[in-house]
């Protein structure tokens, strides 16, 4: 996962006072999400235990 979406991520999870999966959660569902990481309508999210 390229840096640069993980940190985006992070900054999200730190924001909304999220878990590692309640990120991914949101990065799967949310397009606003999506959009803020860079991410198409048709990407997969991450595996949580990259945030860990």
């Amino acid at each position: 996962m390229p840096p640069q979406i993980l940190a985006t991520a992070v900054t999200l999870q730190a924001l909304h006072g999220l878990s590692a999966f309640e990120t991914v959660q949101e990065l799967r569902c949310d397009l606003r999400w999506k959009a803020a990481c860079g991410r198409g309508l048709h990407d997969t999210a991450f595996d949580p235990s990259l945030l860990a």
